[in-house]
Protein backbone atom coordinates (compact mmCIF):
# COMPACT_ATOMS: atom_id res chain seq x y z
CA UNK A 1 0.00 0.00 0.00
CA UNK A 2 1.39 3.64 -0.88
CA UNK A 3 0.00 6.39 1.23
CA UNK A 4 -0.11 10.05 -0.08
CA UNK A 5 0.54 12.70 2.52
CA UNK A 6 -1.45 15.77 1.63
CA UNK A 7 -1.36 18.82 3.65
CA UNK A 8 -4.55 20.88 3.27
CA UNK A 9 -5.50 24.67 4.19
CA UNK A 10 -9.56 25.24 5.12
CA UNK A 11 -9.79 28.80 4.12
CA UNK A 12 -12.14 31.07 5.58
CA UNK A 13 -13.10 34.44 4.90
CA UNK A 14 -16.35 36.57 5.54
CA UNK A 15 -17.80 33.30 7.11
CA UNK A 16 -17.24 31.45 3.86
CA UNK A 17 -15.21 28.62 3.41
CA UNK A 18 -12.55 28.12 0.06
CA UNK A 19 -13.16 25.23 -1.76
CA UNK A 20 -11.70 24.43 -5.20
CA UNK A 21 -12.77 21.70 -8.25
CA UNK A 22 -10.37 19.23 -8.81
CA UNK A 23 -9.48 19.48 -13.25
CA UNK A 24 -10.20 16.33 -15.22
CA UNK A 25 -6.15 15.40 -15.78
CA UNK A 26 -6.13 14.75 -12.05
CA UNK A 27 -7.60 12.23 -9.04
CA UNK A 28 -11.07 12.81 -7.98
CA UNK A 29 -11.86 14.71 -11.10
CA UNK A 30 -14.82 17.02 -10.47
CA UNK A 31 -15.11 16.96 -6.78
CA UNK A 32 -14.30 19.38 -4.28
CA UNK A 33 -12.04 19.77 -0.72
CA UNK A 34 -9.95 22.67 0.16
CA UNK A 35 -6.66 24.02 -1.26
CA UNK A 36 -3.60 21.23 -0.24
CA UNK A 37 -0.96 19.16 -2.15
CA UNK A 38 1.98 16.85 -1.32
CA UNK A 39 4.80 18.93 0.43
CA UNK A 40 8.07 19.36 -1.61
CA UNK A 41 11.03 17.21 -0.60
CA UNK A 42 12.35 19.23 2.66
CA UNK A 43 9.22 21.26 3.33
CA UNK A 44 7.18 21.62 6.09
CA UNK A 45 4.01 20.45 5.86
CA UNK A 46 2.92 24.00 7.34
CA UNK A 47 4.70 25.25 4.39
CA UNK A 48 3.42 23.04 1.92
CA UNK A 49 -0.27 24.30 3.08
CA UNK A 50 0.14 27.42 2.08
CA UNK A 51 2.40 27.13 -0.73
CA UNK A 52 -0.21 24.57 -2.43
CA UNK A 53 -3.08 27.39 -1.58
CA UNK A 54 -1.15 29.82 -3.28
CA UNK A 55 -0.23 27.57 -6.05
CA UNK A 56 -3.88 26.38 -6.85
CA UNK A 57 -6.09 29.50 -6.16
CA UNK A 58 -3.33 32.80 -6.19
CA UNK A 59 -4.10 33.58 -2.52
CA UNK A 60 -1.43 33.74 0.16
CA UNK A 61 -2.87 32.61 3.16
CA UNK A 62 -1.54 31.99 7.09
CA UNK A 63 -2.30 28.94 8.79
CA UNK A 64 -4.27 29.54 12.23
CA UNK A 65 -4.40 26.35 13.82
CA UNK A 66 -4.48 21.96 12.97
CA UNK A 67 -8.21 20.90 12.18
CA UNK A 68 -7.66 17.21 11.88
CA UNK A 69 -6.55 14.23 9.57
CA UNK A 70 -8.23 12.39 6.79
CA UNK A 71 -7.71 9.13 4.97
CA UNK A 72 -9.58 8.81 1.95
CA UNK A 73 -9.29 7.29 -1.30
CA UNK A 74 -8.69 3.62 -2.70
CA UNK A 75 -8.08 1.27 0.11
CA UNK A 76 -4.85 0.17 -1.91
CA UNK A 77 -3.57 4.20 -2.80
CA UNK A 78 -5.05 6.26 -0.01
CA UNK A 79 -4.58 9.83 0.62
CA UNK A 80 -4.13 10.80 4.56
CA UNK A 81 -5.11 14.92 4.22
CA UNK A 82 -3.38 16.61 7.21
CA UNK A 83 -5.66 19.68 7.70
CA UNK A 84 -5.57 23.02 8.73
CA UNK A 85 -7.61 26.31 9.07
CA UNK A 86 -6.49 28.87 7.72
CA UNK A 87 -7.33 32.87 6.85
CA UNK A 88 -6.12 35.36 4.05
CA UNK A 89 -3.52 37.80 4.74
CA UNK A 90 -4.60 41.23 4.88
CA UNK A 91 -4.83 42.84 1.50
CA UNK A 92 -6.02 39.98 0.05
CA UNK A 93 -9.22 39.72 -2.16
CA UNK A 94 -10.44 36.87 -1.62
CA UNK A 95 -13.13 37.54 -4.66
CA UNK A 96 -9.94 37.01 -7.02
CA UNK A 97 -9.20 33.62 -8.10
CA UNK A 98 -6.42 32.81 -10.69
CA UNK A 99 -6.85 28.78 -10.75
CA UNK A 100 -4.15 26.26 -11.38
CA UNK A 101 -4.73 25.30 -14.77
CA UNK A 102 -4.41 21.94 -15.17
CA UNK A 103 -4.80 21.11 -11.24
CA UNK A 104 -8.27 22.57 -10.56
CA UNK A 105 -11.00 23.54 -12.52
CA UNK A 106 -12.70 25.61 -10.60
CA UNK A 107 -13.05 27.79 -7.39
CA UNK A 108 -15.90 28.51 -4.63
CA UNK A 109 -16.58 30.45 -1.58
CA UNK A 110 -19.08 28.09 0.21
CA UNK A 111 -20.96 28.72 3.67
CA UNK A 112 -21.20 26.05 6.12
CA UNK A 113 -24.75 25.56 5.33
CA UNK A 114 -23.97 25.01 1.93
CA UNK A 115 -21.84 22.72 2.50
CA UNK A 116 -23.74 20.80 4.96
CA UNK A 117 -26.67 20.14 1.85
CA UNK A 118 -24.11 19.21 -0.63
CA UNK A 119 -23.61 22.25 -3.06
CA UNK A 120 -20.57 20.39 -4.30
CA UNK A 121 -19.46 17.25 -4.27
CA UNK A 122 -16.36 16.53 -1.79
CA UNK A 123 -13.51 14.57 -2.44
CA UNK A 124 -14.07 12.99 1.36
CA UNK A 125 -17.21 12.70 3.28
CA UNK A 126 -15.41 13.72 6.41
CA UNK A 127 -14.45 16.98 4.84
CA UNK A 128 -17.54 18.22 6.33
CA UNK A 129 -17.37 17.86 9.72
CA UNK A 130 -14.13 19.42 9.52
CA UNK A 131 -15.44 22.63 8.12
CA UNK A 132 -18.31 22.30 10.85
CA UNK A 133 -15.15 21.62 13.25
CA UNK A 134 -14.06 24.87 11.92
CA UNK A 135 -17.00 27.01 12.50
CA UNK A 136 -17.36 25.97 16.17
CA UNK A 137 -14.10 27.08 16.52
CA UNK A 138 -12.74 23.63 17.59
CA UNK A 139 -8.76 24.64 16.20
CA UNK A 140 -5.75 23.21 18.03
CA UNK A 141 -2.66 24.43 18.03
CA UNK A 142 -0.14 24.36 15.38
CA UNK A 143 2.19 22.81 17.57
CA UNK A 144 0.59 19.08 17.79
CA UNK A 145 1.62 18.87 14.41
CA UNK A 146 5.79 18.40 14.64
CA UNK A 147 7.36 17.89 11.74
CA UNK A 148 10.97 18.65 11.18
CA UNK A 149 12.40 19.61 7.91
CA UNK A 150 14.14 16.55 5.61
CA UNK A 151 17.38 17.23 4.57
CA UNK A 152 16.42 17.58 0.44
CA UNK A 153 20.09 15.87 -0.21
CA UNK A 154 19.08 12.52 -1.86
CA UNK A 155 20.03 9.35 0.84
CA UNK A 156 23.31 7.06 0.15
CA UNK A 157 24.25 3.68 1.63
Amino acid sequence: MKVTLVASALVEHEGKYLLVQQARSRRQPGKWGPPGGKPDMGETLHDAAVRETREETGLEVELTGFVGVIRSGHREDPNLFVCFAAKLRSGQDGNVLELREGEISGGRWLELSEIEKDAVTLRSTPFKDLYKSVSGGKIYPLELVLHEALDPAPLTT
